[in-house]
């Protein structure tokens, strides 16, 4: 009986192997946003030394990083339930990292740049993870409810407030979308 004790012992290791490469990559993926996401500032300096607006570009960079590491995995990655799985967490870390940062905020209303920002990240992860897969009770989680909720009264606010407006950038749901 020694090799069954031995398949017993070897088959936890590799489930808790597999359920430490599902959980790792998922919050590690969401670093560069996690680690600029307490500085979405209305303006940032640029090294020689004039004031910038950050317009999108933080967003374009965000998107551009997850899609590239979305199909660098769907490459590598050959197990359909670990894509899936992985797809999955990744999609909630994210969700709740932006969540945490609005709550930290909620005395506050965002600036019209950060406003942006999160407009075009939430959007534009929502759709990617929705085309890789992602299952809707995982896309429409309350996290997802609590962060579209804010992120659209903010919307109203700048929307009564600021005449400049959005411009053209909106929580509503549009086909339209540039890619």
């Amino acid at each position: 009986m020694p090799s069954l004790s031995r398949r017993s012992r070897l088959h936890a290791g590799i489930k808790g192997t597999e359920r430490g490469l599902t959980q790792v990559p998922a919050f590690g993926l969401w670093g560069p946003v996690e680690a600029r996401g307490g500085s979405l500032p209305p303006t940032r300096q640029t090294h020689i030394g004039t004031i910038q607006k950050p317009g999108m570009d933080l967003a374009d960079t965000y998107i551009m990083f997850v899609r590239q590491n979305q199909d660098i995995l769907r490459e590598k990655v050959n197990e359909e339930m670990y894509i899936e799985k992985l797809f999955d967490q990744w999609y909630s870390s994210s969700m709740k990292v932006i969540c945490m940062w609005l709550a930290d905020r909620l005395d506050l209303q965002l600036h019209i740049y950060q406003l942006k920002t999160l407009i075009k990240i939430v959007k534009k992860t929502y759709r990617d993870f929705r085309l890789q897969g992602v299952l809707e009770g995982t896309l429409n989680s309350k996290t997802y409810d609590t962060v579209h909720s804010r992120l659209t009264v903010e919307e109203a606010t700048v929307s009564v407030t600021d005449a400049g407006g959005l411009q053209g950038i909106t929580m509503k749901d549009s086909d339209e979308e540039e890619g």
